[in-house]
């Protein structure tokens, strides 16, 4: 059997490749889905909330979350919300590492910031 690569012309992409921004790694892509955004009424995502924002939204949406709530990262109108990623991104991560350790990101961030009183 002969595989030439004008087989997959047709075929959907397995991944799209992004051009990095400097809000990358904050700004997860999400599809938004196949339904109209109008149709989510109820425990909205927030990429949704967020591609709701945009005067034409696309298939995919990049999004931070914000003092504000979650907002496209290319339309942010609020500052980030820190405590969201320190809180609900980054201490899960490293809670999982440092247990093995016996010490935790919040024992870890109270001690230095003990150093600076």
């Amino acid at each position: 059997m002969e595989f030439r690569t004008d087989d997959l012309s047709h075929q959907e992409p397995l991944f799209i490749l992004n051009i990095p921004s400097p809000l990358e790694p904050l700004a997860p892509e999400f599809l938004t889905g196949s339904l109209p955004l109008e149709s989510y009424t109820r425990n909205v995502p927030p990429h949704i909330r967020a591609a709701r924002q945009l005067e034409k939204p696309e298939r995919w949406v990049h999004y931070v979350i914000t003092t504000g709530g979650p907002q496209p990262a290319e339309a942010m109108t609020f500052p980030l919300d820190y405590a969201h990623y320190l809180d609900r991104q980054l201490a899960p991560a490293a809670d999982a590492i440092l247990h093995a350790l016996g010490t935790s990101l919040q024992k870890i961030t109270t001690c230095q910031a003990e150093l600076f009183d």
